[in-house]
């Protein structure tokens, strides 16, 4: 029961040095954006692999797939994050390019 007191402070600590690091300009938006989606796939890993262990479930191969599943779903919401940007980007060019040719 300690363990999952400790998870719960230090995990809600790092939400907290995320938003902190975020106001000071220290992490960017697409930062917050990726380090939350990531916290939010992995936030119950140790109450969801004590339960499946309840049940006889080998505890690695449940961890090791939430990671993995995370980091890959990270990197998806990475791509399309950076895909807007740069098509926004791209608009913003134009528009600037269609301003200077008036």
């Amino acid at each position: 029961m300690e363990i999952v007191k400790e998870f719960i402070i230090v995990f809600s600590r790092g939400i907290f040095s995320v938003i902190e690091s975020y106001q000071q300009k220290e992490m960017t938006k697409k930062d917050v954006i990726l380090v939350s989606t990531f916290l939010c796939l992995c936030h119950a890993i140790i109450e969801d692999t004590l339960l499946f262990m309840a049940i006889g479930a080998n505890p690695f191969i449940i961890v090791l797939v939430r990671v993995i599943v995370a980091i890959i779903i990270t990197l998806v919401v990475r791509f399309f994050y950076e895909r807007k940007h740069h098509t926004d980007e791209l608009d913003n060019n134009e528009n600037e390019l269609n301003q200077e040719i008036k």
